[in-house]
């Protein structure tokens, strides 16, 4: 399946989250896994990476933020199968 193009604000709003994501990693951050039957979610940047459990409490806003841009980002480009 194609993917589709990406608009300039979904762009905007990765970048964005990646900026901001550095100093979390930079920090040394850590959240806890999962727990069973939710999601993981990673972000991955050029200066590091982040784990952390779907609607886990406490986190910094940037992160239910990426939570967001990746499962709009999942309608661009759906995972085959």
């Amino acid at each position: 399946m194609a993917c589709t193009q990406l608009g300039s604000q979904t762009i905007l709003d990765a970048r964005n989250i990646e900026r901001e994501a550095k100093a979390l990693i930079e920090q040394g951050a850590n959240y806890p896994p999962a727990p069973p039957g939710r999601r993981t979610f990673q972000l991955k940047t050029p200066d590091g990476s982040l784990s952390w459990a779907e609607g886990a409490s406490g986190l910094p806003i940037l992160l239910p933020q990426a939570e967001i841009l990746a499962l709009r980002l999942e309608r661009f480009c759906p995972k085959p199968g």
